[in-house]
């Protein structure tokens, strides 16, 4: 079984559990990456093959890439090959076609070409297309990514598959679990607020397509109310000048905690998880917040409004409303009762379809066990 992803990080969130759990099972796993893993958390058993993968389009770099990989799976043989993320869903899947892998999945972690337009938009929908298409079958991991991707020329809905409920990984609800007084409390001592305000926390890297604008004007709107707070779990946007990005972020009142390397301990300080975004594959921060007891506000994205039972574990709104979005908080905000009753619905849903082992158990399934011979129509 070959696994192929395009930038370490990738691997290292959302797969090395997976492979493990599968070696451990007897299987020869291979991890495909471009450099800069950790060798160190990848499991031992699982070998690792490092190519440069440009996440741009190059066409000289890229065809360079799919001859090294068109060799390296000669040698290797996979009777499985699983790709995801742009490139190497494009790159390893070609190679993959090209040596006649007899099992072939195009994992789609989401739909780069939303939002874009004109030529880009073009060129990325060609590429998606070519991704698809060198499948046996494509592995959404949400119902609406599932829904969107269909749309696409020659990509046909008997070839598309969602796994459960959605999600390419689950979350560890051990891991992720409500903390208890004492921890909630340590945890918002270190961004100085205390029990009694409602804390309203973003987690990744706060970036335009997750929904930047809106993220400030509600932060604009509600900076004078003093039982509000505002934290930011990770990364700002990497292009500009970071300080006078956080000068900003300041004056609205905005906590930023910059790169944490396990954003876990930081949910027991959230009341309400905000994720504004734009478009989605399925958004994993949704999950890690309900497994911790964290109702959620998100959109109606692709992808995101498949995290959430709108009004049972969360809210959902419209995508780029902020006005929509305010009241969506506030409506929590001055409610503790509709919180705490969301965010216990929130963990027991992700008990019931998205434990990790539970999603594990149904993609091994899916690699092992799913017909691929081509079916016609859509």
């Amino acid at each position: 079984m070959l696994f192929a992803v395009t930038v370490p990080v990738t691997a290292k969130s959302f797969l090395l559990g997976q492979l493990s759990a599968l070696a451990a099972q007897g299987h020869d796993v291979h991890l495909v990456s471009s450099p800069g893993l950790d060798r160190g958390l990848l499991d031992p058993r699982v070998s690792l093959h490092e190519v440069p993968l440009s996440r741009e389009p190059s066409l000289v770099s890229d065809l360079r890439a799919l001859w090294s990989l068109v060799l390296l799976l000669r040698r290797i043989r996979p009777q499985i090959t699983v790709v995801g993320t742009p490139k190497a869903g494009l790159l390893v899947g070609l190679a993959a076609f090209l040596t006649r892998v007899p099992r072939r999945f195009y994992l789609l972690r989401g739909l780069r070409l939303e939002g874009t337009r004109g030529p880009t938009r073009l060129l990325l929908t060609v590429l998606e297309v070519l991704a698809c298409r060198a499948a046996h079958r494509i592995v959404a991991v949400s119902p609406s990514l599932a829904a969107e991707v269909v749309r696409l020329p020659g990509v046909h809905s008997r070839n598309v598959l969602v796994v459960g409920a959605g999600s390419s990984n689950g979350v560890d609800t051990g891991r992720y679990a409500p903390p208890d007084a004492q921890r909630r409390t340590g945890q918002r001592e270190q961004i100085g607020v205390d029990d009694d305000t409602v804390v309203l926390g973003f987690v990744g890297r706060l970036t335009p397509d997750k929904g930047l604008v809106e993220f400030l004007a509600v932060a604009e709107g509600l900076k004078a109310r003093p039982d509000i707070a505002f934290l930011v779990v990770g990364d700002l946007e990497g292009r500009g000048d970071q300080d006078s990005q956080r000068e900003h972020l300041a004056r609205l009142g905005i906590r930023v905690t910059g790169y944490v390397q396990d954003p876990a301990p930081w949910y027991a300080a959230i009341d309400v998880l905000l994720l504004p975004t734009h478009r989605e594959g399925f958004p994993n921060v949704v999950l890690e917040a309900a497994a911790s007891g964290v109702p959620a506000v998100t959109t109606l994205a692709t992808g995101a409004r498949d995290s959430v039972v709108d009004g049972s574990t969360g809210l959902l709104v419209p995508p780029r409303d902020a006005p929509a979005l305010q009241d969506a908080v506030l409506r929590l905000v001055n409610n503790p009762e509709l919180r705490q009753s969301l965010g216990t619905a929130a963990r027991e849903r992700v008990l019931e379809v998205f434990d990790q082992k539970t999603v594990w158990r149904q993609y091994d399934e899916v690699w092992l066990h799913t017909d691929v011979r081509r079916n016609r129509g859509r």
